[in-house]
């Protein structure tokens, strides 16, 4: 008798790891990561609800004046919250330090760039590979988009 019950005992151990691994389910229980803005961003169009342009191009404003981008106009976000934005026209480069809650951009210029603070509607795509920037100027609600690098 005893030999029998050391036989079952020794088969339930190799059985029962094998049916408590197959069970249902996803096979992971890892959330997907969400994507993150950190990175370096190329400005690849601007546009209105009227208009659009890929860069390097403008669009008019309601109120006679025009928004445009460059050829190689980017921003760069770091993990350590500050960035740097880089325009095509040879100016300055703009830094300062930035968040994003997912829905909400809030750029703080340093003292050098103008010590302004810009808080605009954003939104990531969810692969993480376009950034889309909501914003008024010359009376006229307008968006840039930039793509990942």
């Amino acid at each position: 008798m005893k030999t029998t019950s050391h036989k079952f005992t020794i088969i339930m151990l190799f059985i029962c790891p094998l049916l408590s691994g197959c069970g249902g389910g996803s096979g992971s229980s890892t959330p997907p990561a969400t994507p993150t803005v950190v990175g370096q961003f190329r400005q690849t169009s601007v546009a209105t609800s009227s208009a659009s342009a890929n860069c390097p191009g403008s669009v008019l404003l309601a109120d006679g004046s025009s928004d445009s981008c460059g050829s190689n106009d980017t921003i760069q976000f770091r993990a350590d919250n500050t960035f740097t934005e880089t325009l095509s026209d040879g100016s300055q480069p703009q830094s300062g330090t930035w968040q994003f809650d997912g829905s909400t951009l809030t750029l703080k210029f340093s003292a050098a760039s103008g010590g302004s603070t810009v808080s605009t509607p954003a939104t990531l795509s969810s692969a993480g590979n376009t950034l889309t920037i909501s914003y008024t100027q010359g009376g006229t609600a307008a968006r840039d988009i930039y793509a990942r690098q």
